[in-house]
């Protein structure tokens, strides 16, 4: 799960889903770990914007139609800082709005208490800052295994193999 994509996955990955739980219902599958990768780790009850007291970022467009986007001047410095320029524009293009209802919408079942968790640290992510990921592993009453990359928010561009390298580690492959 990838920044925002941490709150989508702790409320959807509900226990059921699990490996175990799955082969115990004769069901083939199943998850076998969760993988935060620079993302939100959101207490229950808890929202996006909770994390901010309800404000909105800066840098955050909130549209007339009750979505969002990030200011495209603060995209390259927030989710590519570490890609190369030629490159940065064409990911800055891909992005899309986002509702900001989702972001007040408040955590009501967290994965992580149910399933074995890893959480990947970036070190220079300049959108979720590593102080700030500390905080919410630090936070969420679990154990994860942890590793750390010197990548930016978007370790899959700048460093695949080495985001590959640390998936695989965290999951003990």
């Amino acid at each position: 799960m990838h920044s925002y994509g941490g709150t989508v996955g702790t409320e959807a990955v509900h226990a059921t889903l699990g490996k175990c739980a799955r082969e115990a219902e004769g069901k083939a599958g199943g998850v076998l770990r969760l993988v935060f990768l620079c993302a939100f780790v959101v207490q229950e009850g808890a929202s996006l914007l909770s994390l901010s007291k309800g404000e909105a970022p800066p840098y955050l467009i909130i549209n007339e139609d009750g979505s969002c986007v990030v200011q495209e001047t603060a995209c390259a410095q927030l989710f590519y800082n570490d890609v190369p320029p030629a490159e940065q524009q064409h990911w800055i293009s891909k992005l899309k709005p986002h509702p900001v209802v989702s972001m007040n919408n408040p955590v009501t079942y967290l994965a992580y208490k149910h399933h074995p968790a890893s959480y990947i640290f970036c070190e220079n992510d300049q959108a979720v800052p590593v102080e700030v990921q500390k905080m919410m592993v630090n936070g969420s009453g679990v154990e994860m295994r942890t590793e750390t990359l010197t990548s930016g928010h978007s370790p899959f561009l700048s460093m695949p193999e080495k985001l590959l390298e640390a998936v695989q580690k965290t999951a003990g492959i």
